[in-house]
């Protein structure tokens, strides 16, 4: 089941001006970048689909643990792609 809801065009009297529905098979790069924001020395950096991925309309985020260490994705931002100087963010998670 999926309850997923559009993002309204206007809402409070502000309009949208960026977002991402996720409605494609892949992450798109033109919106999202791989960023390491923080380093751990027991894992593993892997930004494939395998830690990385869209099904469903949703973004899915995973790690793995393999033995005495771990693999994930960098972390996915928007830190070159959603620059603006007011406003106001709004998400679900």
């Amino acid at each position: 089941m999926n309850d997923k809801k559009t993002v309204p065009l206007i809402k409070y009297g502000r309009s949208l001006v960026w977002h991402d529905e996720f409605n494609g098979n892949k992450i798109n790069k033109e919106l999202w970048g791989f960023r390491r924001t923080m380093t751990c020395p027991i894992a593993v950096y892997d930004n494939s689909e395998k830690h990385a991925r869209i099904e469903d309309g949703m973004l899915h985020m995973q790690v793995n643990e393999c033995g005495d260490t771990y693999s994930l994705c960098e972390g996915i931002n928007t830190r070159e792609t959603m620059l603006f100087k007011y406003g106001y963010l709004e998400m679900r998670a």
